[in-house]
């Protein structure tokens, strides 16, 4: 295989945590900012500005979560959307994720590792493509299963 192949390869790869970077913006704010916006009583001028003064998290990866957890929730049994609020709960997360961005996140890594394995079992169907695949598809449904049982864990002990 050529090497630009896989340079771009590569890339892609990195595209999604430079994504995820990206739109994560500061998480916390320094408390003299707090203070200058409390005492310059700043107040958005319009309902777009309101918005726009949201992180981009909020903006724009909030709305994909919860549309592909509105789906998720259609075809998924209500138990397992239990017990992913259990491992919230036990992680300790209760308050800082919701159990729809949890399954929309599930489904999103899936689907993104779906494409990017499956156009290598599109170039090529070998079995070790198509292994891969199933592979591939498995650990991403499964990883924030598996970082929520860690963090439980770890809090629990």
């Amino acid at each position: 295989m050529p090497l630009y192949i896989w340079f771009a390869s590569a890339a892609l790869a990195m595209a999604i945590p430079l994504l995820w970077w990206s739109v994560q913006g500061p998480v916390h704010a320094s408390s003299k900012a707090a203070r200058e916006n409390l005492v310059a009583g700043r107040e958005p001028h319009s309902f777009r500005t309101a918005v726009l003064d949201r992180p981009s998290s909020e903006r724009i990866l909030d709305p994909v979560l919860q549309k592909l957890a509105g789906l998720g929730m259609r075809f998924l049994p209500g138990a397992w959307f239990d017990r992913i609020e259990q491992r919230l709960a036990t992680a300790g997360l209760i308050g800082r994720y919701t159990t729809e961005q949890v399954v929309g996140a599930k489904l999103l890594l899936t689907i993104i590792v779906g494409f990017w394995l499956g156009a290598g079992v599109l170039q090529g169907p070998t079995f070790t493509n198509v292994v891969l695949l199933i592979g591939g598809l498995a650990i991403a449904w499964f990883v924030p299963d598996l970082l929520l049982a860690s963090r439980g864990d770890r809090r629990v002990s």
